[in-house]
């Protein structure tokens, strides 16, 4: 669905709920609103999303004009991902694109990028899945690393050019060329090469965010995949900035940022003392507690919840101080490894009872560590799903809750699912996989049983009698 060009009105800069609750930034039917602390929808209900992300070939750049193999192979995207996705229970992909692709000469900014890009877009959309669209980044561009940047914007300009196979990613994102890279980038200097490659990045997510600003099936854009080498003053310039070029052509999708990829290995970051600058922004750091902090062979299998709470608390933390909802923009674990369901399991537990949402990394993948949901077969290239991921990950969660929410759980033993809330208006609305993923099932409001209604493949709405606070509970039919 797109919205006609009037409904572009100026941004608003805020106003209240009537009653005096939270202040929420509006934006028109269909698009997906903030009010600092959660995400909202059109209804005044928190959304919270659960969904995954996809490399997809011809969005994510990884081929040379030139001769050099591709840097690696990069499965493509359908119709059957997409439905797939939704049986599940997911509600988002989170896409990676490339500014290689976006921008391969200064100032000339490929349609038929936009194209491709805008047809998986499309794809997502016709299952009812929302698409992030994330300006990604690996060791800073493909021609030095895995994606990110065009040549002409690696400054100094690379010594020795790369193509592929990627068998040595680690190699290259500590290699010279690189590490030059990102400092020239988010250099601190208010002059320089690294102001013009910032100001041009900002023209590109704006010439990105051009063409999907009227779709609602977009939910918004990420400034920067990862950035590193930053300081705090200068990373936080540069993300704000980026939202400011974003919005000269879309006034209301929302805005995602990163702090520091150190995070990923320290499972901190700094609280900024003052919101971000955008009052559509949302806090988006990746969480990977012990896959990327810890080197131990049985890491997953002695995972506990007091070992991984502190990394997605601080993370809420980190989000309230920039005034935005929280967002684990990646999570997961190398499904080849002892427990590594189990440990996802308590992930996802986390994030339920941090109210946050989610994007897992990955969906498929046949290059690298061959992480991912499923197994490739190269002779066939056939996809076979891994049991034991879909079985982590399927599970119910709370995808539209009213007024203010309280306890989110689910207990997988039991498969005993639960939500809580005060105040508001409309109905509960949830997501719950398919079966076999998961079994026929029963709901009770406040202990009274009620018959959910049926939105489409895997998705339900419950409406509870009366003001609250309700609680409903889903199970399993005995």
């Amino acid at each position: 669905m797109r919205l006609p060009g009037f409904a572009l009105a100026l941004l608003c800069a805020g106003c209240s709920r009537s009653g005096g609750g939270p202040a929420i930034f509006p934006a028109p039917p269909g698009f997906i609103s903030t009010d600092r602390s959660f995400l909202r929808d059109d209804q005044g209900r928190v959304r919270i999303f659960r969904g995954v992300n996809a490399r997809v070939a011809g969005v994510f750049d990884v081929t040379f004009l030139d001769g050099r193999l591709p840097v690696e192979p990069i499965p493509p995207f359908g119709a059957s991902d997409a439905a797939r996705m939704r049986e599940i229970g997911f509600d988002v992909l989170r896409l990676p694109v490339s500014w290689s692709a976006l921008e391969p000469a200064p100032g000339w900014f490929d349609p038929a990028y936009l194209d491709r890009v805008a047809a998986v877009v499309g794809t997502a959309e016709g299952a009812g899945i929302a698409v992030l669209l994330d300006l990604h980044q690996d060791a800073f561009s493909k021609e030095i690393g895995e994606d990110g940047a065009p040549l002409w914007a690696i400054v100094p300009p690379p010594t020795q050019l790369l193509g592929g196979p990627l068998v040595d990613l680690g190699a290259r994102r500590s290699s010279g060329q690189t590490l030059a890279a990102f400092q020239t980038f988010f250099a601190a200097s208010t002059s320089g090469a690294g102001v013009f490659l910032r100001r041009a990045f900002g023209v590109a997510a704006s010439r990105l965010a051009a063409r999907f600003a009227a779709d609602p099936g977009v939910l918004g854009y990420e400034v920067f995949n990862e950035p590193f080498l930053t300081q705090p003053d200068t990373l936080r310039s540069f993300e704000e900035e980026t939202a400011a070029a974003i919005r000269q052509t879309d006034p209301y999708h929302l805005l995602f940022f990163e702090p520091d990829v150190l995070r990923d290995a320290t499972d901190s970051a700094p609280v900024p003392a003052t919101p971000f600058a955008d009052p559509r922004g949302v806090y988006a750091p990746h969480v990977y507690t012990l896959t990327f902090t810890s080197s131990a062979p049985d890491r997953y299998l002695t995972a506990s919840w007091d070992e991984l709470l502190p990394s997605l608390a601080g993370a809420g933390r980190e989000a309230k101080g920039w005034g935005a909802p929280l967002w684990i923009g990646e999570w997961g674990a190398d499904p080849h490894a002892p427990g590594a369901g189990g440990y996802l399991e308590l992930e996802a537990e986390l994030q339920d009872y941090e109210l946050a949402s989610s994007t897992y990394w990955v969906w498929k993948e046949e290059s690298q560590g061959f992480w991912g949901l499923f197994d490739h077969d190269p002779a066939t290239d056939r996809w076979t799903e891994r049991e034991s991921m879909f079985r982590a990950l399927a599970r119910p969660h709370a995808r539209a809750i009213p007024g203010t929410p309280g306890e989110v759980s689910f207990d997988k033993s039991t498969g005993r699912f639960r939500v809580a809330w005060q105040g508001g208006s409309g109905p509960l609305e949830v997501a719950i996989p398919v079966a076999p993923l998961y079994p026929a099932f029963r709901a009770v409001c406040d202990g009274g049983p009620v018959v959910p209604t049926p939105l489409g493949v895997a998705r339900y709405s419950i409406a509870c009698p009366g003001d609250g606070p309700h609680e409903v509970v889903i199970a399993p039919v005995p």
